[in-house]
This record gives structure tokens, sequence and C-alpha cells, in this order.
């Protein structure tokens, strides 16, 4: 499982631009990556084993993800890197969750309309409002 997911997860975040100013692209992108690897997640779920990609997907995430955080963002944070380790959490636990609960519905949504749910459920998230 945790060679699976780490080699998943590293492949997914190769191309993904996290300058781009158009998270609609981007979580449209997360999910139709994971819907064409929905087997493995489905097998997961079902054996209760999503926990262990979640833990996984955050390590590889902390490893190689970096936002484009500006100096308005660290209030409260000691430093970058500690304030770069929240987001990561934030993000891929949101994320994590979104998927666990989509194989918890056997994938009956589009990997578009997730990502639309999204956009739905949080209508601020935007470049714009990272800036």
């Amino acid at each position: 499982i945790l060679y699976r997911t780490d080699d998943l997860v590293s492949v997914l975040l190769e191309p993904v631009d996290f300058q781009s100013r158009d998270p609609k692209m981007l979580y449209r992108g997360f999910f139709r990556y994971w819907y064409r690897h929905r087997q493995f997640l489905r097998l997961l779920y079902k054996n209760h084993l999503f926990h262990v990609f979640q833990n996984e997907f955050i390590l590889v995430c902390n490893e190689s993800m970096r936002y484009p955080l500006q100096e308005q963002h660290l209030a409260g944070a000691r430093n970058r890197l500690q304030m770069q380790l929240f987001s990561n959490a934030f993000v891929v636990g949101g994320l994590g969750q979104m998927l666990k609960q989509w194989a918890e519905e056997d994938f009956a949504s589009s990997p578009d309309e997730i990502a639309g749910a999204i956009l739905f459920l949080a209508p601020g998230i935007s470049q714009e409002s990272v800036e």
C-alpha cells in the first residue's frame, strides 16, 4: 500500500502547477487522475485501509508540494516551513476525505462533479484569494 500510494501520488504531483490561477483545472485534474485509479481507492476503502493511504499521501506531499505562500499568510506561524506543513495538512486532509467519501459512494459522481463540489463548498478558493 505504501509503495503504490507513494508511486501514484508522486506521478500525480509531477505535472501539477501550483502557480495555476485556475483552481477548477487543478481539482478536475486531481479527481480525473484518481478516477483512473479508482480500483486502488476502492480496495483501500473496502479493506478499511484508507487511513494508510492518507498518511502516506501527506508524507509524499510534504516532500514535494510547495504552495505559493505570501507573507501575510505567515501570521501566527513560526516560519515558512511550518506554514507549508499546515497548508499541506489542510489541503491533503480535505482532498483525502473527499476521495474517501467518493469511494464510499462507489464513484457515482464524475470527477468534474466532485471538482465542482469543492468550488461550490468553498467559492472563495482561487489564486487571487491566496495572494
